[in-house]
């Protein structure tokens, strides 16, 4: 059996929970960036985290100055992401990936306390 259940959305994406109760329980997350959807763990959403937070340190040099946008480039064990944002969607894809860590934790944290 398969469940999907929404976590946190913003004007550049979402991000769902995906739990699939088979022989072993897996949970993945589902993180859709306008018409594209990634499968990551939660390690792999944490990486992502890091990666959009380096990428918001723009160097000082005239052609990136000029251009204004920075390469995102990231691994899964799925896929390979590379992605093109400004300043804007840095910190948007941010507040999104936040917002899923958030709510993957908090829910962690009522199962963890036996909390439902």
């Amino acid at each position: 059996m398969h469940t999907l259940t929404a976590l946190y959305s913003n004007d550049y994406g979402s991000g769902y929970k995906i739990q699939i109760v088979e022989e072993e329980p897996c949970e993945n997350i589902q993180l859709w960036l306008d018409d594209i959807g990634f499968i990551m763990t939660k390690e792999e959403v944490r990486g992502f985290l890091s990666v959009i937070r380096s990428a918001q340190v723009f160097c000082k040099c005239p052609k990136c100055k000029e251009e204004g946008h920075k390469a995102i480039k990231f691994s899964t064990i799925r896929a390979e992401v590379n992605l093109k944002a400004d300043r804007g969607v840095l910190k948007g894809l941010e507040d999104l990936v936040l917002g899923i860590l958030f709510h993957l934790d908090y829910d962690e944290m009522l199962v963890d306390n036996n909390i439902q």
